[in-house]
């Protein structure tokens, strides 16, 4: 694949020293320890390389969200049955973002729009050291999201309140994935547990 990144001319000019967090220097005699320059990454060439995302949109997170909260008030068993609406698939337009200034060639096996999902996914499945959550998304619907309906049933006793949670990913404060998987708790606290299956080493 022929990637071209338009901020890679400024990834080598001095006037850009220091602008951007991920820095660099050169060095023509390692031997010596001395650098002649540093220059920073410009943050289009960080979001292409492994683990970029975790600093130029933070890094991983996977959580529980609370999507839903039913409250029996009355003083009588309940019978609670509802259609619950949730969001599932990949969030594309936070991530196309991230390739606003590549040229992708014409030949590439890979279409524009796929390359940030594969990024993405890859960038999930990193460990905590590189800013990943160590998750393996190979299940999920990496379709554009989209709404979906559940029916659900469920009893609940007088005064008792049920809370319903989905979990998603995100990297940073950007929510990327929203997975199908729902729970439903009995206290307010979200569930302690990952639903993803981990990552391959």
């Amino acid at each position: 694949m022929n990637l071209d990144l338009d901020a890679k001319e400024h990834t080598l000019d001095p006037k850009y020293r220091n602008e951007w967090g991920v820095q660099f220097c050169t060095c023509p005699d390692i031997s010596k320890d001395k650098h002649t320059a540093v220059y920073s990454v410009h943050p289009d060439v960080l979001n292409f390389l492994p683990g970029g995302l975790s600093v130029t949109k933070g890094p991983a997170i996977g959580m529980w969200e609370s999507i839903k909260t039913i409250t029996n008030d009355s003083s009588a068993l309940v019978t609670w049955q509802k259609k619950i609406t949730k969001k599932v698939g990949y969030n594309k337009e936070k991530m196309t973002q991230m390739t606003h200034n590549w040229k992708i060639d014409a030949s590439a096996s890979v279409e524009s729009g796929e390359l940030p999902k594969l990024i993405s996914k890859l960038q999930f499945s990193f460990s905590a050291e590189y800013g990943g959550s160590h998750v393996s998304t190979e299940h999920e619907s990496w379709n554009e999201a989209t709404e979906e309906e559940e029916q659900l049933t469920s009893e609940l006793k007088p005064k008792e309140s049920l809370y319903l949670w989905q979990y998603k990913l995100g990297l940073g404060h950007d929510s990327v994935l929203f997975c199908r998987h729902l729970k439903i708790t009995s206290k307010p606290n979200p569930p302690t547990e990952v639903p993803l299956p981990p990552a391959q080493p």
